[in-house]
């Protein structure tokens, strides 16, 4: 789906399997990810509160198993590297942001049940769940 920048400059929205982003001002589109397994694809996104970065959710089919692998990544809202913040073998899904930016909660079956986990976005640590 699409989604305002939280200063509203800008647009971001999943185009095929790739995020895009819109300024609103120049009406130029920026292509924000750039996927390139077959079949992988960004099924949600979430714009920090501050605006620097936007989560994203990766769905990776396995058709062996018949399911959908699910892993969030983040990348700068201005463009950039993108990174991959969680690994499961299952589905991490539904990032939520911190208010200060530092934090992103998301729900994942990865020990079977699914819980709410946190980690912080700098990379540091694993997920905890609560």
């Amino acid at each position: 789906g699409a989604q305002y920048s939280p200063d509203g400059k800008y647009i971001s929205y999943n185009g095929g399997p790739n995020l895009y982003r819109i300024d609103r001002k120049l009406g130029t589109i920026k292509q924000l990810t750039f996927l390139s397994k077959p079949q992988q694809s960004v099924q949600s996104h979430e714009w920090s509160p501050d605006g620097k970065w936007i989560a994203y959710v990766v769905g990776v089919p396995d058709k062996a198993e018949n399911r959908v692998n699910t892993d969030i990544w983040l990348v700068p809202a201005q463009g950039g590297e993108p990174r991959q913040l969680t690994r499961s073998p299952r589905h991490d899904r539904h990032p939520t942001w911190s208010p200060d930016s530092r934090w992103l909660a998301f729900e994942s079956n990865r020990d079977g049940e699914f819980q709410v986990y946190a980690i912080a976005v700098d990379g540091g640590g694993t997920p905890g769940y609560y």
